[in-house]
């Protein structure tokens, strides 16, 4: 049976809990965070990013170019997600004085590379919530336009045996200033229901579980070349592409140990790269976070799990007030990550 989604459901399961285990945030912490001060790595240099992706993490990379959500260029007027609570104020990764996070990567690779996952069917689910940006016209006119945040829940189907995919998107209504559910007077663009497959011949391109090699420093080579094309990855931007290729596959099918080693290895190399501390995330799974500065005055936050190296979500923040219109900071994306599964075919759940 095909199961589908309360978007509004969805979206009251993404807003913070009531309070932290603060016993397992405290394990995590004596456990992974301290490693920072014991094995110290001494970051690269980090040079500026002239691109920010909006629709980082989406499926698109996964599958060659498909895109499932808008990328906008100007300011969401729209409301924006309560923030979760850090150790470190998001701040200090904007000025370089938050901890850094190599020590994190490290641990995180380590735990990865332990995992010993084997598939029980042909058939893999993925499945992720998030709030994106998306583009309503009250009129006919192009130029008349506002944008709002959207709730959505993504399914992700892959076959093991030949590689077709199907994709479900169940999508929700704006939100209002106080971030709450109402009616829309215009619909969003896009269909209220993505639903498509890709046959067993389609072309993955660079960004492939099959494709992609477990040495972090060849992987840097493959997704810096092989991603944002048609020239690949501008200079100063190889964080920010390793981080929307490793949120991609995420998002779409279950990620070899090796391979996600190497992801949180690569993005430790990079510089730049801090630690906000634990956290607990909106399903209220305690995680350790990455963090790091982008351009527009904000910071991407990658909160995963100490135990298993798996990426929990990601959080997009606005440090300046400039990209949301908003009190700073200010959450203007987010992505939760589900745990994959293995199910029975394309239409199980």
């Amino acid at each position: 049976m095909t199961r589908t989604f309360d978007p509004v459901a969805v979206l009251e399961e993404m807003r913070p809990t009531g309070p932290a285990d603060t016993e397992a945030l405290a394990r995590v912490r004596e456990r992974v965070i301290p490693g920072a001060a014991s094995s110290p790595r001494k970051p690269k240099p980090s040079r500026p990013r002239k691109t920010f992706a909006v629709a980082a993490g989406l499926a698109a990379l996964a599958v060659g170019g498909v895109a499932l959500t808008q990328v906008l260029s100007a300011p969401p007027a729209a409301a924006t997600p309560p923030m979760l609570t850090y150790e470190t104020d998001v701040a200090a990764v904007v000025n370089g004085t938050a901890p850094d996070g190599t020590a994190v990567t490290d641990s995180l690779a380590a735990a990865a590379g332990e995992q010993h996952t084997e598939a029980t069917t042909n058939v893999s689910l993925v499945q992720s919530s998030s709030w994106s940006i998306e583009v309503v016209h009250p009129s006919e006119q192009p130029e008349d336009y506002r944008l709002v945040v959207v709730p959505v829940q993504r399914s992700v189907w892959s076959s093991a045996v030949d590689g077709a995919m199907r994709f479900l998107e169940v999508m929700g209504t704006p939100l209002d200033p106080d971030g709450e559910v109402e009616l829309p007077e215009v619909t969003p663009t896009g269909p209220p229901v993505l639903d498509y497959r890709l046959p067993a011949d389609h072309d993955r391109g660079a960004i492939s579980t099959k494709k992609l090699p477990t040495d972090p420093e060849r992987l840097v080579e493959t997704v810096v070349s092989g991603t944002r094309p048609p020239h690949g990855c501008a200079a100063g931007t190889e964080l920010d592409c390793l981080v929307d290729a490793f949120t991609s596959l995420t998002g779409s099918v279950p990620v070899p140990a090796d391979l996600k080693a190497a992801f949180w290895t690569a993005i430790g190399d990079q510089g730049g790269v801090y630690t906000l501390g634990a956290t607990s995330d909106r399903l209220d799974r305690t995680g350790v976070t990455i963090a790091y500065a982008v351009p527009e005055g904000g910071v991407q936050v990658l909160i995963a799990d100490p135990d298993t190296g798996a990426l929990l979500g990601t959080e997009s923040i606005d440090t300046t007030g400039t990209i949301t219109e908003s009190e700073p900071p200010a959450v203007w994306r987010m992505e939760v990550f589900r745990q994959p599964r293995w199910v029975d075919g394309f239409e199980s759940s």
